[in-house]
C-alpha cells in the first residue's frame, strides 16, 4: 500500500490565479509594483518564508514580521471568499478513499490557509485535522523535501513507498529530493501556459496528467500494476 501526498494549491483547490491577483494589488499597495503574473512566475510554489525572501533579494523590499501578516491575512480572507475546487478533485479523492490508501496533504501554505481553502471548497471533511500538513513545521518549504519526509515519517512510509501529486516545479523538485514517485498536475488555471508546464517538466516528474479524471485513471493503472508508474 502506498501513501498518498497531495499539495493544496492548484491541486485540490484552485487558488493559484486569484491568489497572484491579490497579491500583486496588496504589494501594489505597498510600493511594490508587480503584476499578476510576474507573480505567477516568481512565486507559485515557493513558501511564504521564500516568497518574502525573494521579494527582498531581488525586488529589495523587505516587510517586517507585522507588515507579512497583514499582507496574508488579506491575502487569506479573498481566498476564503472565492476559492474553488479543481474540477473533478471530489472524484479523486473519493477514489483514493475507495483504494483504501492512506493520504494526507503537505502544503506551502501556513495551516490557516490550507484549512481555510479546503473548508471553503467543500474538502476539508475528507481530511484528518492530524493529515494536513504545512511547511511552517518544518525546517525548509518546498523546494525542500522536508515537508513530504515528515509526512512519510508520520504516517510510517518510506519514500520509495510515496506518491506525491503536485502541481509545481518547486513541489517536484521536493519530491525528487525525497526520492518519491510524482504526478505532475496541470489542471489548474494557473498552469496552463506553455512556460509553466515546461519548468514544471524540466523537474522530470513520473508522470504527468491535465484532468483529474486522468489522475485517477492513472491510479488505477499504477495500483493494477503493483505500484509501477
Amino acid at each position: 500500500m502506498k501513501l498518498i501526498i497531495l499539495d493544496c494549491d492548484g491541486v485540490l483547490v484552485d487558488s493559484e490565479m486569484p491568489g497572484n491577483i491579490k497579491f500583486a494589488q496588496l504589494l501594489s499597495d505597498r510600493g511594490v509594483h508587480i503584476d499578476e503574473d510576474t507573480c505567477h512566475k516568481e512565486f507559485t510554489g515557493l513558501s511564504v518564508k521564500s516568497i518574502y525572501k525573494l521579494l527582498n533579494d531581488k525586488f529589495h523590499k523587505a516587510f517586517s514580521a507585522s507588515e507579512i501578516d497583514d499582507i496574508e491575512n488579506h491575502l487569506e480572507q479573498e481566498l476564503f471568499l472565492n476559492v474553488q475546487p479543481i474540477p473533478g478533485v471530489e472524484k479523486l479523492l473519493q477514489a483514493i478513499k475507495n483504494f483504501n490508501l492512506p493520504f494526507c496533504v503537505a502544503s506551502n501554505s501556513n495551516p490557516e490557509r490550507i484549512r481555510g481553502s479546503l473548508r471553503t471548497a467543500g474538502l476539508l471533511s475528507y481530511f484528518a485535522d492530524e493529515h494536513i500538513f504545512s511547511s511552517t513545521i518544518v525546517a525548509n518549504g518546498k523546494p525542500a523535501p522536508d515537508i513530504f519526509l515528515h509526512a512519510a515519517n508520520v504516517f510510517n512510509y518510506s519514500p520509495e513507498n510515496c506518491l506525491v501529486i503536485e502541481d509545481s516545479n518547486f513541489g517536484i523538485q521536493a519530491a525528487n529530493e525525497a526520492a518519491m514517485d510524482s504526478i505532475a498536475f496541470f489542471g489548474g488555471q494557473h498552469a496552463q501556459q506553455d512556460w509553466y508546464k515546461d519548468r514544471v517538466l524540466e523537474q522530470k516528474p513520473t508522470i504527468t496528467c491535465d484532468t483529474m479524471t486522468e489522475v485517477v485513471n492513472k491510479l488505477q493503472c499504477w495500483l493494477e500494476n503493483s505500484y509501477a508508474l
